[in-house]
C-alpha cells in the first residue's frame, strides 16, 4: 500500500509494525470527556495491492494515560477509499486537547482473505450470539 501524507506519519522505530497518524488541523481542539470528534490526518490512499486493507488502531499511550481511543476499533478503510482518512475518537477521561502534529492513532497494513458467499435458504443453526449457541 502507498499512503500520501503529511511530516510526522511514519513509523516510530525500524521495529515498529504500526505507524502514526497525527492531527492534521491548523488550530488545537478540545475533545471534551464523554464526546467523541472525527479528526482528520491529512493521508490518502494512494494505491494498494490486492488484497490489503487499513486498519486504524488506538495509540496505547493516549488510551493508558488519557483514555482517549478510536471509537471503531479497528477503524477499517477498504482499498477502494478515497477521500481523506479521518480517525474518529472518543474520549473516556477528562477533557483533552488535541495539538496540531499530535499523534492521535496507528495505522496497520494487513493482507486479507475474501470470503466466498455461498447464498442459502435456511440455515440449521440455532442459538445465542456464541459459537456454540450456549449462554455462558
Amino acid at each position: 500500500m502507498r499512503l500520501k501524507h503529511p511530516e510526522g506519519t511514519c513509523y516510530a522505530t525500524s521495529g515498529s509494525v504500526c505507524f502514526d497518524f497525527i492531527a492534521n488541523i491548523e488550530k488545537p481542539i478540545t475533545l471534551s470527556t464523554k464526546t467523541y470528534l472525527t479528526i482528520p490526518t491529512g493521508c490518502f490512499i494512494e494505491s494498494v495491492e490486492n488484497n490489503e486493507v487499513l486498519q486504524v488502531m488506538s495509540r496505547s499511550g493516549l488510551a493508558s494515560i488519557h483514555c482517549i481511543f478510536v471509537a471503531n476499533v479497528p477503524e477499517i478503510i477498504d482499498k477502494d477509499f478515497t477521500d481523506e482518512i479521518k480517525v474518529m475518537l472518543i474520549n473516556f477521561g477528562p477533557d483533552f486537547i488535541i495539538n496540531p502534529g499530535n499523534r492521535i492513532a496507528q495505522g496497520m497494513v494487513v493482507n486479507i482473505l475474501l470470503v466466498e458467499n455461498i447464498l442459502v435458504k435456511q440455515t440449521t443453526r440455532v442459538g445465542g450470539l456464541g459459537s456454540t449457541g450456549g449462554t455462558n
